[in-house]
């Protein structure tokens, strides 16, 4: 799942759902399906999302629309395909679907500020868990690219310097956070000095400072996944296809990628 945070209330959302088969098949991210099988039986992944108005799926050749009925009370779709897939393969899309979903209740809540003090520029950032979640967020990571305003030489990372990496090649600041328990909150930083061309604009103009403050960029992009929570209302089910012997059990995770950016305070 790819979350493009123009704010935070309006987020347009990509999903795919993966089979990954050995001796057993998976729906990577959404689904993880189990066959106590070693041949690949076909199996019935129902559907409930919302109106094909504002939830666009496209379904790979494997997965096969059965039946698509309204639901009244909720103005979703139910949904019944037919996933066969004929030979084992290491990884095999059985569809994907794009939506805009408006949502006041993030998994995570992003505060972040970017000071500038004499010829340094710091930035903080601080990810906290949603009260509201259902469970622990796990595989957090945290990465800043640092403008070309900013000395690359200089760069300091001043919080989280345990999880944290500078790749200057890429200009890039890395923390791996890991998990995130329900509630609790991480707070990093990383620290540079201005670049002598601009060291000096503000030195001869005062009000290059402000302008520098308006021009700096330092978006923060968050990923993480979660195995309880998520952003819609698009959820799945899969069960043995008619009277095919097989055993399947489902596991749902979800993973995001938030882009947030960074205000700058004088």
């Amino acid at each position: 799942m790819i979350i493009y945070g123009c704010t935070l209330s309006c987020c347009a959302v990509q999903h795919s759902i993966r089979s990954h088969t050995h001796y057993t098949s998976f729906l990577n991210k959404q689904a993880h399906v189990e066959s106590s099988i070693s041949r690949i039986l076909p199996f019935c992944l129902q559907i409930t999302s919302p109106p094909s108005s504002e939830c666009d799926i496209v379904y790979e050749n494997v997965c096969k629309v059965q039946t698509e009925r309204k639901i009244q009370v909720s103005n979703q779709r139910s949904i019944k395909c037919k996933v066969d897939i004929p030979q084992p393969k290491a990884e095999c899309e059985v569809l994907r679907y794009s939506m805009t979903v408006e949502t006041k209740n993030m998994p995570l809540l992003v505060q972040s500020k970017a000071t500038l003090r004499e010829n340094i520029c710091r930035v903080g950032i601080q990810i906290r868990s949603n009260l509201g979640n259902q469970g622990d967020i796990n595989d957090l990571s945290i990465n800043i690219p640092i403008p070309n305003t900013l000395q690359e030489s200089t760069v300091k990372i001043t919080r989280g310097a345990d999880t944290g990496s500078w790749d200057e090649c890429k200009r890039m600041v890395t923390w791996k956070i890991g998990t995130l328990p329900h509630g609790q909150s991480v707070l990093v930083s990383v620290e540079a000095e201005i670049s002598h061309t601009m060291a000096q604009l503000i030195l001869a103009d005062d009000d290059a400072k402000s302008k520098f403050n308006e021009k700096i960029h330092c978006p923060v992009l968050v990923r993480c996944s979660s195995s309880s929570d998520t952003l819609t209302d698009f959820t799945l089910s899969a069960s043995p296809w008619m009277e095919d012997p097989s055993n399947l059990s489902l596991q749902q995770a979800q993973s995001y990628r938030l882009l947030h950016r960074v205000p700058t305070r004088k």
